[in-house]
């Protein structure tokens, strides 16, 4: 099968709500919840692929619709969006979302001490793939906008 048929049929967005709304629990699932059915519903050898965005986009999907979360489940959801653009080794992706996190006024100290982690993390990916480390900005540097 050819990548362009195969990535043409399999929408990792797709099995994670039709699973969801079989169950009855779209309205009441919690982010534990949405992201066992993000992991299960992603084939096992594309979970293991070092930089596969994969997981990444199907938690995107997740947040593009109304699942009738509060802003701090909404903020944990958007965490676990971060950390799976870590996973497929864009920090690019990563910092945009945590960017977007850190604005709001609704997280809680530990939802704010994980954002900064994933920052870290974030500046850590960039770190090793870096052709002049020195040249990049510390990351208390880049997150201090954030207070």
């Amino acid at each position: 099968m050819s990548r362009s048929v195969r990535t043409l049929s399999w929408s990792p967005v797709l099995p994670v709500l039709a699973l969801l709304a079989i169950g009855g629990c779209v309205s009441a699932a919690t982010v534990a919840e949405y992201i066992a059915q993000v992991d299960a519903s992603i084939p096992a050898d594309e979970m293991q692929d070092p930089g596969n965005p994969a997981r990444a986009k199907a938690i995107d999907g997740l947040l593009q619709e109304d699942l009738g979360l509060g802003a701090s489940e909404t903020a944990d959801l958007r965490l676990e969006l971060a950390e799976a653009w870590l996973d497929a080794l864009d920090p690019d992706q990563a910092e945009k979302t945590l960017a977007a996190v850190l604005a709001g006024k609704e997280l809680s100290p530990p939802q704010r001490e994980r954002a900064g982690l994933a920052w870290v993390a974030a500046w850590q990916v960039r770190l090793v793939c870096a052709p002049d480390p020195a040249a990049l900005a510390s990351p208390l540097a880049t997150i201090a906008v954030f207070g």
